[in-house]
C-alpha cells in the first residue's frame, strides 16, 4: 500500500479533515485493514475494491474515515497515471 500513498501524509490528512488525533493502534488498524490493496495492480483497482477494502473499516467516526480514505485513495490513484 505505501507504494503509492504516504502513510505519515494519509494520517496528517486525515486527522486534519476530520479534527481528530488518531492513536498509534488506530493507524495501525488502518494499515492492516489497506494492506489488501497492496497486492492488487493499482492500475486495475476500481471504486467497488477501494469500497469493499473500506468498508471493513470499523473505528471511531467510522462513516468519515471510510469517507476520506475513499476520496482520499481515488485521488492518489489518479495521480499515478
Amino acid at each position: 500500500m505505501s507504494g503509492f500513498i504516504g502513510y505519515y501524509e494519509l494520517f496528517a490528512k486525515l486527522e486534519l479533515a476530520l479534527d481528530i488525533k488518531l492513536e498509534q493502534e488506530e493507524k495501525e488498524y488502518i494499515k492492516k485493514s489497506l494492506y489488501p490493496l497492496s497486492k492488487r495492480n493499482i492500475l486495475a483497482l476500481k471504486d467497488d475494491d477501494l469500497r469493499e477494502v473500506i468498508s471493513e473499516i470499523n473505528m471511531r467516526e467510522k462513516e468519515n474515515i471510510q469517507k476520506f480514505l475513499f476520496s482520499y485513495l481515488k485521488a492518489n490513484i489518479q495521480d499515478m497515471f
